[in-house]
């Protein structure tokens, strides 16, 4: 985050992008350039794709937009650390190259910004369209269950919906861990999360573009090796040593919420208890905060292993009510 006070925008949208269909990139672009909101600058990082987005960002014109081509392929992770120490703005807002905000999106998010100094991060509910079709929402209650949520799965809000207080980056010397590149929001989160509030508007303000690119094998495993290191990281910080199978095993027991056969339900109810009786004793967590959640979330994913239709019904219950 480079700090100056000559002519500094409020706001600095970072996006990365490598080899995005041009269509969804120019969709995109455009969504960011409409906002109703005017003072913010636009950097866009190539991650030296080799398609035809470098054509296509050469035409922009809008003196808002700067544009980064890197020198190689560096991934998501580096080139969102280059965004945040070219930024200029009060605030920092993520955009992915394939979805498109909403024209009111940065005004919205501004406003609240600025009328809640205490929050160092905030999203927006998100529509998907594409391949899928359904609204989300994250829902906040207290950062202490927020912390403990974010230890058994990921906790949102989606991270093409933030906008981020960068006044809290520059003084804590926050960046993108380059080592958890496909799960850099997740840590992300994890740490902002220690400094300050996070919130999320209860209004959709971003189309989240589902298509195949992002769908693939390679692509979920990828996300899902690096979902584990997160979570193996803070399974340490709780039980001391860690292997790969346990940091496995919890993962598919809290974030994909899935029970194979009757063994891992008998598996996971000891795993959990273990990391109850332990939380008990070092108090890293809200104690009855973290017992309760871990017992609710051993009952949702029973009743998804076992009886989905009534974990699809308590699962609707719950959105309706988001709503």
């Amino acid at each position: 985050m480079t700090e100056t006070s000559s002519a500094r925008p409020a706001i600095s949208v970072i996006m990365p992008t490598y080899n995005t269909e041009v269509s969804f990139l120019q969709a995109s672009v455009d969504s960011i350039l409409s906002q109703t909101f005017r003072d913010f600058e636009f950097i866009i990082i190539d991650d030296c794709s080799t398609n035809e987005t470098q054509d296509y960002l050469k035409t922009l014109r809008d003196e808002r937009v700067k544009i980064i081509r890197n020198i190689e392929n560096f991934g998501v992770s580096k080139s969102l650390n280059i965004g945040l120490e070219t930024a200029r703005g009060k605030y920092i807002a993520r955009m992915d190259a394939d979805d498109i905000s909403l024209p009111s999106r940065l005004e919205k998010q501004f406003v609240y910004m600025e009328n809640h100094p205490n929050v160092v991060l905030c999203g927006t509910g998100r529509r998907l369209f594409g391949a899928r079709n359904e609204v989300k929402f994250t829902r906040i209650r207290d950062m202490e269950t927020y912390r403990v949520k974010s230890f058994f799965y990921y906790p949102g809000p989606q991270h093409p919906t933030w906008i981020i207080r960068s006044r809290t980056l520059f003084d804590n010397n926050i960046l993108y861990d380059e080592d958890f590149d496909y799960a850099e929001d997740y840590y992300f989160l994890i740490r902002i999360s220690k400094i300050g509030d996070i919130r999320s508007l209860n209004e959709v303000l971003l189309l989240y573009r589902i298509h195949n690119k992002q769908v693939t094998n390679d692509l979920r495993d990828r996300h899902r090796v690096a979902n584990i290191a997160t979570q193996k990281k803070l399974l340490s910080e709780l039980l001391g040593d860690v292997n790969d199978r346990e940091a496995t095993m919890h993962y598919q027991y809290s974030y994909e919420k899935q029970f194979n056969n009757l063994s891992d339900f008998f598996k996971c109810f000891f795993w959990y208890s273990r990391l109850v009786f332990i939380n008990i004793r070092v108090n890293k967590y809200p104690r009855i905060k973290f017992m309760t959640f871990a017992a609710k979330l051993f009952s949702l994913t029973t009743a998804q292993s076992f009886f989905p239709s009534i974990a699809r019904s308590i699962i609707l219950s719950k959105n309706n009510r988001r709503r």
